[in-house]
């Protein structure tokens, strides 16, 4: 856990990240908070994933601080352990299911007509209109039980959600962030996030972010300009 202190409150934080040393990018954030988890002999620590930054001051809110201490520690954990060569996130949806259940409009669609077409087979397969995601939770919906084309139709719907509608007001959070940043949309990970938090707000999905240092500056101008950097997994998925 790495944070930001101020010299008048030398004993609350401002603003921390909790990360874990991993083998390879992590897709299960269960897995990274299990305490039971096997940590693994330090020599294969290659990844840093960022799984939880938080605020910690009220009278901050607004305040840019995550990014800055994203990067720093990033330098930080290069220095200390120079095996480290990815750094990510695993980070949480909060806007998607809100946004199935409100139509899952996209109001700035620069889609491709591949896109829209994978798109609207995507809504007709979901049958989104007919209830609200909370209802489908209550009956009895879990990624466990969910048939393989209603998964592949909800990551297909994720990655359109995140690559064309992050830059609207009323755009994912959490993408907004990391992708200002300059960080690349880089995975979108099934049955991620199974607590009961996870499954209302993003169906248990969860995506990652990935920071690639020596190109976060290229990658936060371009998403200045309304650009979404996506590699190519997230890409194919859209269609």
């Amino acid at each position: 856990c790495y944070a930001f202190f101020h010299r008048q409150l030398p004993d609350e934080p401002l603003i921390f990240v909790e990360v874990a040393l991993v083998p390879s990018i992590s897709t299960d954030v269960g897995v990274l908070i299990n305490k039971k988890t096997d940590v693994g002999a330090p020599k294969t620590f290659k990844t840093a994933i960022f799984y939880s930054i938080s605020n910690c001051q009220p009278g901050l809110k607004g305040v840019s601080l995550g990014n800055f201490l994203i990067k720093r520690v990033a330098q930080k954990l290069i220095d200390d352990i120079p095996t480290l060569k990815t750094f990510s996130t695993l980070s949480p949806i909060p806007g998607f299911t809100q946004w199935m259940d409100q139509g899952a409009q996209l109001t700035t669609f620069d889609a491709t007509p591949a896109q829209l077409k994978r798109f609207d087979a995507a809504i007709s397969t979901l049958r989104l209109g007919e209830r609200k995601w909370s209802e489908r939770l209550k009956d009895g919906w879990h990624p466990s039980n969910c048939p393989a084309e209603h998964q592949e139709a909800l990551k297909r719907l994720c990655a359109l959600y995140l690559m064309h509608y992050t830059h609207e007001r009323r755009g994912d959070s959490v993408a907004k962030f990391h992708l200002a940043n300059g960080a690349t949309l880089y995975q979108i990970n099934w049955a991620a996030d199974l607590s009961k938090k996870g499954l209302q707000q993003s169906a248990g999905l969860m995506v990652n972010y990935l920071y690639e240092l020596d190109k976060v500056e290229t990658q936060h101008e371009a998403f200045s300009k309304g650009q979404v950097i996506t590699a190519r997994g997230v890409s194919s998925l859209a269609g």
